[in-house]
């Protein structure tokens, strides 16, 4: 449609200092009550890195919602994963890429992603994969996984 974005659009992470921009935070559909699965791209020293579809390693983080309305969610799994997509990205044909990476995520029954940025396409296949989706996300992965996550379980108590 006309002034829609194109596949070149990226989705832009929010100001430095501001809480992280995301769209839909609900649980993905066909998970029914499972905990949370987010996948987030890190780095070795356990800070996000900052490309989504072109990091080396993801972590798939398994997050039990807080027993009270005021408690804080649980990180309860958090496994690294050498995706190698760095590397994989430019060796692909359009579109192979996208798919690799869908099919990670299907395969490992995220719900949701978190990142600092992303391309436009790729925000939305994840968008009509029906994933909850965080952007701008910087620092210590844990500590923005725990804020993310957060921000879910408020959005469903509402």
């Amino acid at each position: 449609s006309p002034g829609a974005p194109g596949p070149s659009a990226r989705a832009h992470p929010a100001a430095p200092g501001s809480r992280l921009e995301s769209t839909r935070l609900g649980r993905a559909k066909g998970r029914g009550d499972v905990a949370i699965r987010i996948c987030v791209p890190v780095n070795p020293d356990g800070t996000i890195d900052p490309r989504w579809g072109r990091a080396a390693r993801v972590a798939l983080v398994d997050v039990e919602p807080a027993a009270e309305a005021e408690g804080e969610p649980r990180i309860t799994g958090w496994n690294e994963v050498a995706v190698g997509w760095d590397v994989l990205h430019d060796q692909s044909v359009e579109g192979e890429h996208h798919a690799r990476v869908a099919r990670f995520l299907m395969e490992n029954q995220v719900t949701h992603v978190l990142a600092y940025t992303m391309g436009g396409g790729m925000a939305h296949m994840l968008q009509r994969m029906h994933l909850g989706l965080g952007m701008g996300a910087m620092g210590d992965a844990r500590a923005a996984v725990r804020e993310f996550a957060g921000r879910i379980q408020a959005q469903e108590q509402q």
